[in-house]
């Protein structure tokens, strides 16, 4: 789905902050690199968020916020700064 389609569903805009990795970026000690994040839009199965670093279409992506947990999800659509994720929910 793209980001300006999401837009138009119904969904809640927040500004929650929080972490995520993406797969295959390291640091110098071989560890999986942590970025800030801020999500803006979330609905049950998707989420738009903020972020520095943004990772292709189809990456996996990995996100923690303090106030509702991890999430994992698959990126649908890049914009500048941040990403749509599709969240895998059990």
């Amino acid at each position: 789905m793209s980001i300006e389609r999401f837009l138009k569903q119904r969904a809640v805009d927040i500004v929650m902050d929080g972490t995520y990795v993406l797969p295959n970026w390291y640091d110098p000690q071989g560890k999986l690199r942590t970025f800030a994040c801020r999500a803006t839009r979330v609905s049950p199965f998707r989420m738009i968020v903020d972020m520095p670093v943004v990772g292709k279409v189809g990456d996996s992506l990995t996100s923690y916020f303090r106030d509702i947990g991890n999430f994992e999800g698959t990126i649908s659509d890049t914009a500048r700064s941040g990403v749509l994720l599709e969240l895998d929910m059990t």
